[in-house]
């Protein structure tokens, strides 16, 4: 993910999310940090590749 903008907008909108801590966009990747006692990991990912994939970008997973 490049895009200046593609990345703000991701940023903000994860950031909104209860029990995320911190998200790291850099090389294309992104990286989330989060609390499992207030989100689990399966609806996070969902939440994630949503919003990747209106971005226009793919999640990989890793």
């Amino acid at each position: 993910m490049y895009c200046y903008d593609c990345v703000r907008a991701l940023r903000q909108f994860l950031g909104r999310i209860e029990g995320v801590e911190s998200i790291d966009v850099a090389d294309g990747m992104v990286k989330v940090v989060y609390s499992e006692a207030l989100i689990g990991r399966e609806e996070l990912l969902r939440l994630v590749t949503d919003t990747v994939n209106k971005l226009g970008y793919k999640v990989i997973e890793q």
